[in-house]
């Protein structure tokens, strides 16, 4: 992770899972997040140097960063490969907002 947060070049550009996955490496070590787990936004961008000419939605990431419900899904979502390749913040904060993880199928 430092190797990639020194780096010159900005031709390599990470993906959201890669961010998300570094996101969940930091606050595995404890080097990101209060004793509740929460985060804001200058922790993100400050830990994951998220500086250079990339711009990244970390209101919308840190927003699902928060989700006690979506952050464990989102994490295994993105160790896959399907997951990897096609996980966007942008999406997954929409679906958040819809509430659909609160949704059950009564038994009639």
């Amino acid at each position: 992770m430092k190797l990639r947060a020194n780096r010159q070049d900005f031709i390599l550009v990470d993906g959201h899972s890669q961010i998300w996955g570094e996101l969940a490496a930091l606050e595995e070590q404890g080097e990101i997040g209060d004793e509740n787990g929460k985060i804001d936004e200058t922790q993100v961008k400050n830990n994951l140097i998220m500086g250079g000419g990339t711009r990244y939605p970390v209101k919308r990431l840190c927003t699902l960063w928060r989700s006690k419900s979506w952050r464990p899904l989102i994490t295994k979502f993105c160790g896959s490969a399907i997951g990897r390749s096609t996980f966007n913040i942008t999406t997954f904060e929409s679906m958040l907002s819809y509430r659909i993880d609160n949704v059950s199928i009564q038994p009639k």
